[in-house]
């Protein structure tokens, strides 16, 4: 069951990965301004999804904060 769980975190940024390329294409093709801006904000918040839920358990920061 839990991979199950890493697999369904995986799911979002991938949704807007894909959304963020189909929006490039479209703005490419048409030279449309607005797709472009659309497929940098998706591909920007699919990169930081993603590098949230493949962020190991222990690279956490359960130290945050702590003095060494």
């Amino acid at each position: 069951m839990k991979n199950m769980k890493n697999i369904k975190n995986i799911y979002s940024p991938l949704i807007w990965l894909v959304l963020g390329v189909i929006c490039l294409m479209i703005g490419l093709i048409n030279h449309n301004q607005t797709f472009l801006l659309f497929a940098g904000c998706d591909i920007a918040i699919g990169c930081a999804l993603l590098s949230i839920a493949t962020e190991k358990k222990n690279d956490k920061g359960d130290d945050h904060g702590k003095k060494s």
